[in-house]
């Protein structure tokens, strides 16, 4: 018998029928919940990359890499703490099982986890999703930046009043933040790669090694970038390295006059499609749904977790969009 004043559960309820048959909200089964099948795809993407259970033969083998990578990814698809996740994650009985978990780890071990992980095999893991992809890479090349401080936005509006109190006080935490390059796919809106420096600081020595890590992912077919990227090193790059097409406008000087000096400025002129331009709209999109869905900030302190951070965010957000392409949701 329920309490007084407590509503008690019948027993016909679809919640007393086990896993498989519920669900609360639009009566589909629990199979379809995109947090499940996000991590049923990364686990089956770890067992195909052949990613290492353990780290060395002396491992207490008590959980494995690819468990922990994967709660890893949870944690950023979720945008909580370590705590909060670990908190949470417990109670997702499905998602455990989806990853091969009977109970979940102690939040610190996670953390130690982040810090040693190795960012090849993130880096792998990232340019991995190309495998969605049919046909050459059609890029697109931008950046953006992720606040790298817990400070509010009212203690930097006062802290900044005084300018040199600002530079004084905390240069890196409130004047700095984490600059993100990547390199999309405009078909499919994949992140293929990710390269991360302190910011503010120009777009352009990003450029080359960015296309780099994209290109070991497949055969690229064209570049789409902003006026950031307008140097004669990276058109070079992209045109006689990669075979591939640069859609990428030229600056505008003073006067309101493009270059026309350079035998480069003028092959870009003539290659230049204002259609395939404004492709580049669509890494914006990826950067919105990044910040929107999961976090605009990093919640780790030192530069190699903070790099690490994001690169596992952009894994989760690819996993993410694999599965609304698989499943045609959002």
């Amino acid at each position: 018998m329920a309490p007084p004043g407590v509503k008690s559960i019948p027993e016909e309820s679809p919640w007393l029928q086990g896993w498989d048959g519920l669900v609360p909200r639009d009566g589909n089964s629990l199979s379809q919940n995109k947090l499940l099948m996000v991590a049923r795809e990364l686990s089956a993407r770890l067992a195909r990359l052949a990613f290492p259970l353990h780290r060395c033969k002396r491992s207490n083998r008590v959980f494995t890499q690819r468990q922990h990578l994967a709660l890893l990814v949870l944690r950023q698809l979720l945008g909580k703490s370590y705590r909060e996740f670990c908190a949470i994650i417990e109670l997702c009985t499905p998602v455990l099982r989806a990853v091969g978990l009977r109970r979940v780890p102690h939040f610190t071990t996670l953390q130690k986890f982040a810090a040693r992980v190795d960012q090849q095999l993130l880096d792998a893991l990232l340019a991995s999703f190309s495998d969605v992809i049919r046909g050459r890479l059609q890029l697109a090349v931008d950046s953006t930046g992720f606040a790298c401080s817990s400070a509010s936005h009212y203690f930097i509006a006062v802290l900044q009043r005084n300018e040199a109190k600002a530079i004084r006080t905390a240069p890196r935490s409130v004047r700095r933040h984490m600059k993100q390059t990547l390199a999309v796919d405009t078909r499919t809106q994949l992140i293929l790669a990710a390269r991360y420096r302190y910011g503010p600081t120009a777009d352009a020595p990003d450029g080359i090694p960015i296309l780099e890590a994209a290109s070991r992912a497949g055969k690229v077919g064209s570049v789409v970038a902003d006026k950031g990227y307008d140097s004669g090193a990276i058109r070079q790059y992209i045109w006689y390295r990669l075979k591939a097409k640069a859609h990428i406008p030229l600056r505008v000087n003073a006067e309101g006059e493009t270059r026309r000096s350079s035998i480069y400025d003028r092959k870009q002129r003539a290659e230049f499609r204002e259609s395939k331009y404004r492709r580049r709209a669509l890494i914006e999109t990826v950067h919105s749904v990044e910040k929107r869905v999961m976090r605009g900030d990093v919640l780790a302190r030192s530069t190699p977790c903070q790099n690490k951070e994001l690169l596992l965010r952009a894994v989760a957000y690819d996993l993410r969009r694999v599965v609304a392409l698989a499943y045609d949701f959002y």
